[in-house]
């Protein structure tokens, strides 16, 4: 009895130790993990992709005419400071740029034809020389918005325009002594005039049994140190009139956003600016283009940067559950550490944009690609114009703004 009560005892001894250094070595492992995260957190927006392209890859090169939703489709390269709308078989139907411009960021085509903008006309640390442009069908200036405006403009139809802006601050939460980089919630008239403005750190705050921040390393690099906290990307109204009644997530008051340096997208009511839903910590990492769908669930693009490859994922965000995911099928084929978009099309296809690759393409609910596009831009060394993202309009929706003689 008492061999086996010590056998008991030194194999316990055993396995606790064994764990214990199990434990170390996880631990270090997500040490690693983290700092490659941050790494990936800081690389520069660069204009082209650092591999030579293949060249045999260019503009359309795969078209399944009876399972593609049929559209115009409009895209963006960043330093090229271009918008190019191309129909299905990658012919330009029309395009827009403006000489004054360093850097395009995301765009919003308007139903007049008029094209919205987020401009760079230098980079700058206090984020001056950003401007919101609204361009014509044909390219001359509407209205030019003044405003450190940063990665989104989204338009929805009855509603104000929506940005962020940016700024530094101290935000004692997080740190007494480095500032944060705090983004400003914005919206904009049809007329580019400032309605609104408001903290996101601040809203994100108001309910910690909702959202709570994650730690992130301060950025070195940056012409000021100090600490990206959010880096949202993207913005848009909650538009499901049909679902209000449902659940108060649903409500036509509130905004969708999506935090990269949080892991995460959050639901805010804008009239209260309180934080009414988040979700993604732990579950997706630097995520881009969140979207809710008709049907209520949420579109998203997890760009994967602790895991190396890339998805995109269908949330139903009252059971939180995943429904639906698109990856590869070698996972590490596809794969975006910055940017990427999605895109929900009518015939329940998805357009997903490879944003560090310059590649877009369409999959069937079943992830058959059945419309596949390389931007045709090549730099001098053979390398790929990045894409910011692309859309598809329906061909109604651009009827009228194609036809020959149409005034807009």
């Amino acid at each position: 009895m008492r061999k086996l009560i010590s056998f008991i005892i030194v194999l316990g001894l055993l396995i606790f130790t064994i764990g214990c250094k199990q434990g170390v070595k996880s631990s270090e492992v997500d040490q690693k993990t983290q700092e490659e995260i941050d790494r990936l957190r800081s690389l520069p927006y660069l204009a082209y992709s650092e591999k030579e392209a293949d060249k045999d890859k260019v503009g359309v090169v795969k078209l399944d005419k009876k399972r593609s939703f049929p559209g115009y489709n409009l895209f963006v390269s960043r330093n090229l400071c271009l918008a190019e709308l191309i129909d299905a078989k990658g012919q330009i139907i029309n395009s827009w740029n403006h000489p004054s411009s360093e850097f395009w960021q995301d765009f919003e085509l308007l139903p007049n034809g008029d094209i919205l903008v987020v401009e760079e006309t230098r980079s700058n640390y206090l984020g001056e020389g950003r401007n919101i442009l609204r361009l014509s069908w044909h390219g001359n200036i509407v209205w030019k918005c003044k405003l450190p405006a940063d990665h989104e403009i989204h338009f929805t139809p009855g509603k104000p325009l929506m940005t962020f802006q940016f700024r530094h601050r101290l935000f004692s939460q997080i740190d007494p002594r480095i500032n944060v980089l705090d983004n400003l919630i914005t919206s904009l008239s049809l007329e580019g005039k400032l309605q609104e403005s408001c903290s996101l750190c601040d809203i994100l705050s108001s309910n910690t049994s909702i959202f709570r921040f994650q730690k992130v390393t301060p950025d070195e690099k940056a012409q000021k140190k100090h600490i990206d906290l959010l880096h949202s990307n993207t913005i848009e109204w909650i538009d499901v009139p049909h679902l209000e009644t449902q659940h108060s997530i649903y409500s036509s008051s509130n905004i969708l956003v999506t935090i990269r340096h949080q892991d995460a997208i959050a639901i805010i009511d804008w009239n209260k600016k309180e934080t009414v839903w988040a979700w993604g910590q732990g579950q997706i990492s630097g995520p881009h283009d969140a979207t809710m769908l008709s049907n209520g669930n949420i579109l998203l693009f997890d760009n994967g940067l602790d895991r190396g490859w890339s998805r995109v994922i269908e949330l139903d965000p009252l059971s939180k559950k995943i429904i639906w995911e698109y990856k590869a099928k070698n996972p590490k084929d596809f794969y975006t550490a910055t940017r990427g978009t999605n895109q929900r099309l009518p015939n329940q296809n998805t357009l997903i944009t490879n944003s560090d690759n310059g590649h877009v393409f369409e999959v069937t609910p079943g992830g058959d690609i059945v419309w596949e596009f390389y931007s045709p831009h090549l730099n001098k060394k053979g390398q790929r114009a990045k894409i910011i993202r692309m859309k598809r309009y329906d061909v109604s929706y651009l009827r009228k703004m194609i036809t020959p003689g149409t005034s807009y």
